[in-house]
């Protein structure tokens, strides 16, 4: 039995777009047929699971830290507002 009460968490997903949605939805439409239809393990396959990576995460330290600063700006938000109608 928990000692916490359903109440007394706050639950929140943040999501950060890396590149323009048309390259997402190439990137996805890739990743699929790579499962479907190609392997994995081929040039090819190594190719779009990189390019699908690259697509959800950028390694770029300026977009990174962007991301760190805007989660705590939400969190921190959040938290003001606990318990607040």
């Amino acid at each position: 039995m928990s000692i916490f009460h359903p109440k007394d968490f706050v639950y929140a997903g943040l999501e950060f777009g890396t590149v323009p949605l048309l390259q997402v939805l190439d990137a996805i439409r890739a990743d699929k047929w790579l499962y479907l239809k190609g392997e994995v393990n081929s040039a090819l396959g190594k190719k779009i699971k990189s390019h699908v990576r690259d697509t959800f995460y950028c390694s770029d330290e300026g977009w990174k830290q962007m991301i760190w600063d805007r989660s705590l700006e939400v969190f921190n938000l959040a938290k003001q507002n606990i318990g607040q109608n």
